[in-house]
């Protein structure tokens, strides 16, 4: 994945200065020893530093114009059986009606410079359009830059957040018109139309909507040991009493969670996360593990306990670049592992990377995964793009990574995955 670009927040325990990566709900504060997580109502919202004068006429007002930030990795899904993956780190305009008079997009101006967290501020302008719409103009961005409409396109491992861009908006004294002079970057003043600057001022005096944040102190509520401080980690597991936690609501909700040791029991070995999803695939012609496995690999037998147990994935729940993505993907789900009896709880502490992929981004990557499994299946691939995988059950499941040399070796598939693909 690419770099995250810097921010800094205020820790609202002791007021401390608090460094962290945009997007990551993670607060950790170097003065106090609070480890907190950040449950806005909307997304995160950080907010550009103001390097011009921000003082102009009588009638000037200081606004924040907001922009979707999304980061995740792109694939694209052709007809042609190819799936075609990238990194996508850009930023989106998420106002309605004003693309013609300002800039659509940030550019990698929020790269250099470190951003601020924002919890509340009347100076920040309510965003219009939908993270889901802001999405959509992003894709027809990119289209026109692509040779083939693809049938499926997801980003997976989406981070979104909101960044807002310093404006001091102007009134043009007798032609009724404004004018915002950006307090970033080289300064450029922008005539924008009556409609358009009235518009802003009715948003300011808007009353905020969506900008409640909730911290979540990271105690575990089984029996009240502290949580790992992990960056970017989405799921947590105590090191006490072995529990596992996601946040929903607002809250932290217990989590199915299992370990699969390795074979023997032996070897240097490190724990990755995966979630373990069983699924119902309405629209393909497989009701079973055992008929998704003899599809891909028909040379080879399958065990017939299998055909009693539902479609299943190993997702992997880790950052991991695109590529590996997939094929870390298809080559654990079809991998000889007793996923229905296998695993046990996790006891103690263990060695393993953070979970940094939602499963709801992980639910978002079923189809790319299946055509991934099916890219050579002519009978099968046509029927992904309109197929309705349905989530029937879902775990969160470490497997065992042994250390050879540089490379990270599944103990049970033989699966390698090189030591520089993990973020």
């Amino acid at each position: 994945m690419t770099r995250g670009w810097t921010a800094q927040g205020t820790c609202p325990q002791c007021g401390g200065k608090v460094s962290l990566e945009a997007g990551d709900p993670v607060l950790r504060c170097s003065f106090c020893r609070t480890g907190l997580y950040m449950v806005p109502d909307q997304a995160l919202r950080y907010t550009l530093p103001v390097t011009g004068r921000a003082d102009g006429s009588s009638g000037s007002r200081l606004v924040f114009l907001p922009y979707w930030r999304f980061r995740g990795a792109r694939y694209r899904v052709l007809p042609t059986g190819r799936i075609e993956t990238s990194v996508l780190d850009t930023t989106v305009l998420s106002l309605e009606g004003m693309e013609s008079s300002v800039e659509p997009s940030l550019g990698i101006r929020p790269q250099a410079v470190r951003l601020r967290l924002v919890v509340d501020s009347s100076e920040l302008i309510p965003p219009v359009v939908g993270p889901k719409e802001g999405l959509n103009r992003i894709e027809q961005r990119l289209r026109p830059y692509e040779d083939t409409r693809a049938s499926i396109e997801r980003l997976v491992g989406e981070n979104r957040c909101l960044i807002y861009a310093p404006f001091l908006l102007e009134t043009t004294t007798g032609r009724g018109t404004f004018v915002l002079r950006e307090l970033f970057g080289s300064g450029a003043e922008r005539p924008i139309s009556a409609p358009e600057g009235f518009s802003l001022v009715e948003g300011l005096a808007r009353p905020p909507a969506g900008n409640k944040m909730r911290f979540l102190p990271l105690i575990c509520p089984e029996c009240g040991c502290g949580l790992p401080e992990l960056p970017g980690a989405v799921a947590m597991r105590c090191d006490n009493c072995s529990r596992a936690w996601i946040v929903r609501r607002g809250e932290f909700i217990r989590l199915n969670c299992a370990i699969l040791p390795p074979p023997g029991g032996k070897g240097d070995c490190s724990y990755l996360p995966f979630w373990h999803v069983a699924l119902r695939l309405d629209g393909l012609p497989i009701k079973n593990r055992g008929e998704l496995r003899q599809r891909v690999i028909p040379y080879q037998p399958v065990p017939e306990r299998w055909r009693r147990e539902p479609v299943q994935l190993l997702i992997p729940g880790f950052h991991v670049n695109p590529r590996h993505f997939l094929k870390v993907s298809k080559r654990m789900s079809l991998a000889p592992i007793d996923l229905a009896g296998g695993g046990r709880p996790v006891t103690g502490r263990i060695e393993a990377e953070p979970v940094r992929l939602p499963l709801e981004e992980a639910a978002q990557a079923v189809r790319v995964i299946l055509s991934h499994l099916f890219a050579r299946q002519k009978r099968i691939y046509p029927l992904i793009p309109g197929s309705r995988p349905r989530l029937t059950g879902f775990r969160l499941l470490y497997l065992p990574f042994l250390h050879q040399g540089q490379d990270l070796v599944d103990a049970w598939s033989g699966q390698a995955l090189p030591g520089n693909a993990l973020r």
